[in-house]
């Protein structure tokens, strides 16, 4: 995890050498491409805004709509995809960090990682336990993901992981009267390959776009009530 040392209104990672924490993450295309981190008002620290958010593979959501989704038993998928969607499926989920219990700075980074670390790992095996756990009713990105990963892996589709490098972070608490810190990570994410049988045949995967690795500022709405962090929204730059 990142060290980080709040200051008088933004706390920043330890000028030592940082730490580079390895994360498995989808391409840039599909990595938490977000306009505004969304969160109840009222609610958010005074850094993060409250416009809606939605998971980029909304687009795609709305071609399975309209063209109706496979069921996951109808799928026929050849010999290496089955491969490949049964290591998808087998992808270890991450573990959680020590200090995300705790009601402290290095405790709201510690969260925020694990949060991030979540989203490729719920869209290559569907299992959104710990995703959901950590979502607020208020969090537009957060039910976005919850959606299209359920219509993807209902349709028997997957997505493989890329990974990403977590460069830096910093913490800005929450300003007076608010609930929201806003922990932003700096990172670098390779690409990924989606696998849609929505919107291919039953016998053909649809792979996802590909790209160089690209950087990201990824910014988490973030609270600590009833003895846990929850996640209101985010944003990416």
């Amino acid at each position: 995890m990142l060290p980080v040392s709040p200051s008088a209104s933004h706390a920043q990672a330890s000028a030592r050498p940082v730490l580079r924490r390895r994360l498995s993450a989808l391409t840039a295309t599909a990595v938490l491409v977000v306009s505004a981190v969304a969160c109840s008002s009222g609610g958010t620290s005074e850094g993060a805004g409250a416009s809606p958010t939605v998971d980029p593979y909304d687009v795609a959501a709305s071609v399975r709509a309209s063209d109706g989704a496979t069921a996951t038993s109808s799928v026929s998928l050849s010999p290496q995809d089955a491969a490949a969607r049964a290591t998808a499926l087998a992808m270890e989920a991450p573990e959680k960090p020590a200090r995300m219990s705790e009601n402290s700075p290095e405790g709201a980074v510690a969260a925020a990682e694990y949060f991030i670390s979540l989203y490729p790992y719920v869209y290559a095996t569907g299992d959104l336990t710990e995703w959901d756990a950590m979502s607020e009713e208020s969090c537009v990105f957060c039910s976005s993901v919850h959606d299209n990963v359920t219509e993807l892996h209902d349709s028997g589709g997957w997505a493989e992981p890329g990974t990403a490098d977590v460069n830096s972070a910093t913490v800005e608490p929450p300003a007076d009267g608010y609930e929201y810190s806003a922990v932003t990570l700096l990172t670098t994410t390779s690409p990924n390959q989606l696998h849609d049988m929505s919107t291919s045949s039953t016998s053909k995967s649809s792979a996802g776009a590909t790209s160089a690795p690209t950087q990201s500022s990824i910014t988490v709405a973030i609270r600590y009530s009833e003895q846990h962090w929850s996640i209101g929204g985010v944003q990416t730059k």
